[in-house]
């Protein structure tokens, strides 16, 4: 049978089509992932190699429910047959992701999840990213989970680091991750209190046959190994983290920077960050963000602001390198009932430069609070900010968005007229302006309420 023109096109070409087809597809969305890898060799068998790839870059293995933990041996083992069937699959293998319930002692001790992850990370290859999420419960047992999992393949070459809901997560974890540059944690504490890692099982097990705990023994009274200690200096290099994100971790963070203080070493530096993402929700998180922006001054390109509402002022004077700000508003805060503005005002004012502004208002229109919440926000002080950091720095690109949800009882079109007309006067003023790109745009979108 003659072959079709696919089976001519170079493999590069033929690559970018499999990740064009991937390309809306997000790591977590599961099924539809699968449905594309079931689809893609059909079309082409040339398709399968560039497909596995998109499938098995990133990895989920463990459940939440503490009821299913047959199934999660029983998926690790699947995993482990995969694997050893297909060996290619473990170069794809970039990121894992772990769910975790709250007794997670197999983390540390599941000897056949140990051997899989033993067979990912080896001396050909190494993860670069992982994701814990936990189920508010902290580690049973650290000290496992440090000597067992994170010493032997997680230490040596991560790069990302993901901690959702985790209570007491050991600090001194993160500080031995010397190759770690991005940090996203979210409802996590952390725990000052060292874990130690064990010293390394002589090399005469392995040569002589001996069990483990045999040569443990022999060597416990006269051990020519260190012992473990606490003391700072053996934790190595502190990593020196460029990306921070983190929601509902203030507490987290003051830790770091409290440590910091003390002993460098034993904490996350985070003096050269350049992307800083975070979410405030109250007065403790300005105090904390505005610490970490002051040390990474120097560094800091871009700072991503979530506010709800604004607690507090940002003070953004000695960003002299600053090149994105988005800042992110929910409009109509029965709390303060101030301006939507007034607080994104106040981070611009301290603004000294800046390349591209992304401004996002975010409101709901009901019976008691109507579109113009938008239309009387302080648009001509906007303005003259956005104008002034035009001229301070040459050229500046501004992205504003209005995001409006209406209930039943509304109709669109009113409520689309209303937010168009909040945008007519910047659009004027911003024609008079040659260093200003200024984009702007509004949705309208429908809920029901009960």
């Amino acid at each position: 049978m003659r072959k079709g023109p696919i089976y001519r096109l170079p493999q590069e070409l033929i690559d970018e089509v499999v990740d064009c087809v991937y390309s809306d597809l997000s790591d977590d969305n599961d099924g539809a992932l699968l449905s594309h890898h079931v689809a893609c060799p059909l079309v082409c068998r040339f398709f399968t190699q560039r497909s596995q790839m998109h499938v098995f870059h990133a990895i989920k293995v463990g459940t939440y429910r503490e009821d299913r933990s047959e199934e999660r041996a029983r998926r690790i083992q699947r995993l482990k047959r995969i694997l050893k069937r297909n060996r290619r699959l473990i170069s794809y293998i970039i990121r894992l992701t772990i769910e975790i319930p709250q007794d997670n002692e197999w983390l540390g001790t599941d000897k056949t999840f140990l051997d899989v992850i033993k067979t990912i990370v080896n001396k050909d290859h190494s993860l670069q990213a992982l994701s814990l999420w936990g189920s508010y419960g902290h580690l049973v047992n650290p000290s496992a989970v440090l000597n067992s999992f994170f010493a032997p393949f997680i230490l040596p070459s991560i790069t990302s680091l993901e901690l959702r809901c985790i209570p007491a997560f050991p600090l001194s974890i993160i500080a031995r991750c010397t190759q770690l540059k991005t940090l996203i944690v979210s409802n996590l504490t952390l725990s000052r209190s060292p874990v130690e890692l064990s010293p390394p099982i002589p090399v005469i097990a392995q040569s002589t046959g001996l069990k483990h705990s045999l040569v443990k023994r022999l060597f416990r009274r006269k051990s020519t190994f260190p012992k473990p200690s606490t003391d700072s200096h053996n934790l190595g290099n502190p990593p020196q983290l460029q990306h921070l994100e983190y929601a509902s971790s203030g507490a987290a963070v003051a830790t770091m920077v409290e440590i910091r203080q003390i002993d460098p070493s034993i904490s996350a530096d985070l003096s050269r960050l350049q992307t800083l993402k975070l979410r405030m929700g109250d007065l403790d998180d300005v105090v904390h963000a505005q610490t970490i922006i002051d040390e990474a001054s120097e560094f800091l390109r871009h700072i991503s602001l979530l506010i709800h509402p604004l607690p507090g002022r940002i003070n953004l004077r000695k960003m002299r390198k600053l090149e994105y700000l988005r800042i992110e508003h929910l409009v109509g805060n029965q709390i303060t009932m101030e301006d939507p503005l007034s607080g994104i005002l106040s981070v611009m004012q301290t603004t000294p430069t800046l390349h591209f502004l992304e401004v996002m208002l975010k409101g709901t229109v009901t019976d008691t609070q109507g579109p113009e919440t938008f239309r009387t926000a302080d648009w001509d002080g906007f303005g003259s900010e956005i104008e002034r950091l035009a001229s301070a720095s040459g050229n500046l690109r501004v992205f504003i968005c209005l995001n409006g949800d209406v209930s039943r009882d509304y109709l669109k079109n009113p409520v689309r007229q209303i937010l168009d007309g909040v945008f007519e006067p910047l659009r004027r003023r911003a024609r008079h302006i040659p260093t200003l790109n200024l984009t702007v745009i509004h949705q309208v979108h429908r809920f029901f309420s009960s």
